[in-house]
């Protein structure tokens, strides 16, 4: 199609320069003769067809023939991005955290997972850890499977974020894996992240939360005060109907010159009363810890009841 545009705009180009390569000469012919009249053609023509043949092709064929080249370019770019995805699916290309999750690209971040170089490094580490997270903020289920594979990750931090994210997530799939994690892991962090997530948000039983720590290589005085802080089952009063878990949440922000992070526990409650009563149920021993509970839709709430160290408070 291209070619053929292009065969007919340079026949269009050479009838042109024949036309006024004649009427060149006939001008020339009446005022100077014949002969003066067939030279004075023939060296228009070669001038007039430098000017529109030559000249063309390497200033006026570029805007004729720019809607190819950029089509060309746009082929080009489709393959190199396919090229480019197949290639970060094998863990090759280094991922791009924030832009994955800007995009909304649960697959890139799944895949981003598994991205790996010729050692493990510090940076390969923190790219698991934040795909980790920006999943379980997503709550993306399809992650549920690829994040439980990233529970034996060999950097203890990567193992805490997937916790986190598979907590965040909600999927019961996940409450197994995780027991296994926290009997298996040698790091009292992963241990009391684990715990943390199967008693919040899984809602295990005091009794079998007790059975997994005793089960767990924490030391017997770790045990003993783990053991003293769970009695002998949860008060069925202190269950308020209606109140879910939806997620852990963090932020940063400057309090008092200092960048500090912020770790919200949030949760949803059908109406204002439901919040209040779950609140009084809860309690907050440490600085910037909070606990929201947001009345309504999680993402637009008529009011959010919350707690911190300070105690009970309303936005």
């Amino acid at each position: 199609m291209e070619n053929k545009r292009k065969e007919t705009i340079e026949g269009i180009l050479s009838i042109t320069c024949l036309i006024l390569s004649g009427l060149s000469g006939y001008i020339i012919w009446q005022k100077w003769g014949l002969f003066a009249g067939i030279a004075g053609a023939v060296i228009s023509f070669v001038i007039i067809s430098l000017f529109i043949q030559i000249i063309p092709k390497t200033v006026f064929h570029v805007a004729l023939f720019e809607n190819e080249n950029k089509r060309v370019e746009k082929e080009e770019v489709k393959v190199e991005d396919n090229e480019r995805k197949e290639i970060q699916k094998k863990g090759i290309v280094k991922p791009n955290i924030e832009k994955l999750k800007e995009k909304q690209d649960i697959d890139g971040l799944i895949n981003a997972l598994g991205y790996q170089k010729d050692s493990l490094t510090k940076e390969v580490e923190l790219i698991h850890e934040l795909a980790a997270i920006k999943l379980g903020e997503m709550g993306a289920k399809e992650a549920v499977n690829p994040l439980i594979q990233t529970l034996h990750d060999k950097a203890w931090g990567v193992q805490y974020a997937a916790i986190e994210a598979l907590g965040n997530i909600g999927d019961r799939r996940a409450i197994e894996p995780i027991i296994q994690c926290v009997i298996e892991t040698d790091i009292e962090r992963i241990r009391g992240k684990g715990m943390y997530v199967l008693n919040e948000v899984f809602n295990l039983s005091n009794t079998k939360l007790k059975e997994i720590f005793l089960a767990t290589k924490a030391d017997d005085k770790a045990k003993k005060v783990a053991l003293d802080l769970i009695t002998e089952e949860k008060d069925p009063k202190k269950e308020i109907k209606g109140v879910k878990f939806v997620k852990m949440k963090y932020r940063e922000d400057v309090i008092l010159g200092t960048l500090t992070k912020l770790t919200y526990e949030v949760y949803t409650a059908k109406n204002k009363k439901q919040a209040l009563e779950f609140i009084k149920t809860k309690s907050v021993n440490e600085k910037c810890y909070y606990i929201e509970v947001n009345v309504g839709n999680v993402n637009s709430p008529e009011v959010i009841v919350g707690l911190d160290i300070n105690g009970t408070y309303e936005l």
